[in-house]
């Protein structure tokens, strides 16, 4: 499993985040105004009119758009006595000197990362810097955005989705699923119910459950629970079935990060380092009748990665038959197998690690079917499973590859390959069954399974969606399974479909009530190609959602959203966080830049390493698109992106100045070069393969340089200066994949050279006519931010806030020049 600057380990393969609200109503807070405005007591009397229909004009072009959105609120600047941190160090000549390749790179705030990122406690220097930035946020936010991020607030916590459980699974003869705060197996038989999981006796939350896994006898449950922020996990081994219809716990493990059972009670798991983060261990454990949780049982170690480029998981083949665990890295993998039938019970290889060559296994009948990721898609081979060490020249070619279509996930069964496909970027489920074939006579294995590719069924769904394939545990004699279908404007729907007639039926169907609450009829969702303006071969999809009567007049309020890293989908789903803005009259776009895997493998390696530059220019090609199709303007547009899509947000902030109001970049990775040089940190020698590695290869050095934002800031002039954007910034104190140090080491570099750059040049412009920039810094939140509602509504509606204003700072700037 590789760790990205993105991705996350979850209960079932896909689970969309957004938050359902409590049934209880409108919340009852109060509001204070603010007496710079009185967009407060406006704001309220929607509630006392028909608070929807106010909301839905807030910033329609019918109702005068954005601009008359600010003068009906009596529009107020950020007060005069907020200034900007004034405790900007001064350039630091120790630490300060990068040597590699022959050069020299002076950084004078190489010391904020020397000073942290090696030490638990923060030095006092740094903690200056920490108060300052805090209490510019702090400000910023009390008088300039809380009294709209106030009422967006009320908004939002007065809608709510009536959703789809998280988990709800038929496995034999029970039902495993969520009831209140507790986990539950119920009997199909006799409906007799036991509690596997409750928050309070189990001091736990749900939520903090990632992955849950039941033996094959349903006599033991084994669940990896996050204990922290900082994505730190433990197993909880659990026994069913006692006499009282309760559970009891038998085992803790620490600091395991994915589990499978294998045969009876014996449970595998992946260990993760406790420094580097890294998957690197796998054992074996037999619970046996253990009975209490004070019986000391050996762990067995299966397999040990010392290679620090590489990540372990683990997994059990749908026929139950093999414990499968691969070794990853950003380039190549190596899936070895354990047969559960048979009495040698050591790992041996399938295939074996092949440059350039990713792959993942199945097994069925006597076989393992070999799924290879290539430039024209997966291929699909069969080996037989007695392989060992094998090589390109075992494998039998079952199914070829497929223009334009990239698979990715696929569900085995005992008679039927489901494979869940992008097609052009687009979702698509495709069914093959299995004709059986009688044995050669010369031989007494049978024949690899043969799928008729020109007998398939294809089922496909809306462009502008996402699908996942629900666990489906069913192996022998399937009649149906499970797809999870969700669109920017449709919440998590269960659909069940039929894999001999394709018949579909809804099995839950979530519905939204509140202010917030989306009709799908009044939204346009579509998909555009966009050309490369460095090869017109090359077409960039782009999805775009908006409301059916907006007219195209470049005056729309418009966010655009971009990531482009590892080959991860920015994927049309349904967020929680977008309804505010859809419903009041907000374009939504999706840049799915080169560096991701929407177009499969060819699309991402043509992002990343060498290529990296592709991610950055596509999306200024679909920035320019939406210029000249007149949806939007500069004024209007805010870009976002987070984690590695927060490298492209600064990217195109410095590049692009002109072409924003406002970014938002969430925990960024601003800070490519020096990271990439210093192997102590968790990540850098694994992600050598999406990077490069600038040790060893000086094109790599002054390739990553180049588009480097932390060395963008020292191409600023005062032109670019005075058309910065405003920027919204995030860092959390308890993320290891992005330490704080590296966004507040990249903006106390930018402040410092815009406070620089215009002190030269007597620039003495009003404060008022600078870019917004602040930085929120998160003291008990990781990577992923909060999962508490509370906080994770204060902290949208200050963004939201903070983009509707930036595009007012555009607006009226642009008034004055």
């Amino acid at each position: 499993m590789n760790q990205l600057r993105g991705g996350y380990n979850l209960l079932i393969k896909q689970k969309v985040r957004y938050y359902n609200t409590t049934s209880s109503g409108v919340n009852n807070d109060t509001f204070t105004s603010n007496p710079t405005s009185k967009i407060v007591s406006k704001l309220k009397s929607f509630f006392r009119k028909d608070s929807k229909k106010e909301l839905q004009q807030l910033f329609s072009t019918d109702n005068g758009g954005i601009e008359k959105f600010f003068s009906r609120q009596h529009s107020y600047p950020i007060p005069q006595n907020i200034k900007p941190p004034t405790y900007i160090p001064k350039a630091n000549t120790n630490h300060a000197t990068i040597k590699l390749h022959g050069q020299h790179i002076n950084d004078p705030f190489h010391w904020i990362k020397d000073n942290n990122s090696k030490s638990i406690e923060i030095d006092r220097e740094t903690n200056l810097l920490l108060d300052s930035e805090n209490k510019y946020s702090n400000d910023i936010t009390q008088h300039y955005l809380e009294p709209l991020s106030k009422d967006i607030k009320h908004w939002i916590k007065s809608t709510k989705v009536h959703s789809v459980d998280d988990y709800n699974e038929e496995m034999g003869d029970f039902i495993y699923t969520k009831i209140d705060n507790s986990f539950i197996r119920k009997s199909k038989l006799t409906g007799e119910i036991t509690t596997i999981v409750n928050e309070e006796q189990d001091n736990i939350k749900l939520r903090d459950i990632i992955e849950l896994k039941v033996s094959d006898d349903q006599e033991y449950v084994a669940l990896i629970v996050e204990i922290d922020v900082s994505e730190n996990s433990m197993c909880l081994v659990k026994r069913v079935g006692n006499n009282n219809n309760d559970s009891y716990t038998i085992d803790m493990i620490d600091n395991i990060l994915n589990v499978e059972w294998g045969k009876g009670s014996e449970l595998y798991f992946v260990e993760r380092d406790i420094i580097t983060k890294r998957s690197n261990k796998i054992f074996k454990k037999k619970l046996g009748n253990s009975l209490n949780l004070n019986e000391q049982i050996e762990s067995e170690l299966i397999y040990h990665e010392i290679d620090e480029s590489k990540y372990l998981a683990v997994v059990k083949s749908k026929d139950l038959k093999c414990i499968l665990f691969a070794s990853n890295d950003k380039e190549s993998s190596v899936n070895y197998y354990i047969n559960l039938e048979s009495k040698d019970q050591s790992p041996k290889i399938v295939l074996k690690r092949i440059k350039d060559i990713q792959y993942n296994v199945e097994h069925l009948d006597d076989k393992f079917l070999v799924f290879i990721h290539g430039d024209q898609g997966i291929t699909i081979y069969s080996a037989p499973d007695t392989i060992e060490n094998g090589s390109m020249k075992d494998l039998t070619l079952l199914i070829p590859p497929m223009q334009g279509r990239s698979m990715k996930d696929g569900d085995v069964s005992e008679n039927h390959l489901v494979l869940q496909e992008l097609v052009n970027s687009s979702p698509q489920i495709q069914i093959l069954k299995k004709e059986q074939q009688n044995p050669s006579s010369s031989s007494s294995s049978p024949p690899p399974p043969l799928y008729d590719i020109n007998n398939r069924s294809i089922i496909e769904f809306p462009e502008i969606s996402k699908i996942a394939l629900s666990v489906n545990p069913v192996f022998y004699n399937l009649k149906e399974f499970r797809v999870i279908y969700q669109s920017p404007i449709e919440p998590p729907t269960w659909i069940d479909i039929n894999v001999t007639n394709l018949n579909q039926k809804i099995s839950k169907k979530p519905h939204m009530t509140g202010p917030l609450a989306l009709d799908p009829n009044d939204f346009i969702t579509k998909k555009v190609f966009v050309p490369s303006k460095n090869d017109p071969n090359i077409k960039i999809p782009m999805s775009i959602i908006h409301k059916k009567d907006i007219q195209f007049n470049s005056k729309n309020p418009c966010l655009i959203k971009g990531y482009g890293a590892y080959g991860s989908l920015l994927e049309p789903e349904f967020y929680f966080d977008d309804l505010f803005l859809l419903q009041s009259g907000w374009i939504i776009c999706m840049a799915h830049v080169r560096g991701g895997g929407e177009l499969g493998l060819n699309w991402y390696n043509s992002g990343k390493g060498l290529e990296k530059k592709n991610t950055f220019t596509d999306f200024i090609d679909c920035v320019e698109y939406l210029f000249k199709q007149n949806l939007t303007s500069p004024s209007y547009l805010i870009a976002k992106g987070s984690s590695a899509g927060g490298l492209l947000m600064c990217n195109v902030a410095l590049s692009h100045p002109h072409y924003f109001s406002a970014v938002v970049a969430k925990v960024p990775f601003v800070d490519v070069l020096s990271c990439s040089l210093d192997k102590d940190l968790p990540l850098t020698i694994h992600e050598y393969g999406e990077w490069g590695n600038p040790v060893k290869s000086f094109e790599v050095f002054n390739y990553i340089k180049s588009y480097d934002p932390y060395y963008l800031i020292d191409k600023l002039d005062v032109e670019k200066i005075q058309n910065l954007p405003s920027l919204y910034l995030t860092a959390s104190f308890e993320d290891f994949r992005v330490p704080f140090w590296i966004p507040l080491k990249w903006l106390t570099k930018l402040r410092y050279q815009i406070k620089k750059i215009l002190n030269d040049n007597n620039n003495n412009n009003n404060d008022q006519q600078q870019p917004l920039i602040m930085m929120k810094i998160n003291q008990d939140e990781g990577h992923f931010g909060s999962k508490a509602f509370n906080t994770y509504l204060n902290s949208l509606s200050n963004e939201y806030s903070f983009m509707i204003k930036a595009i007012e700072k555009s607006i009226n700037k642009n008034k004055t020049t």
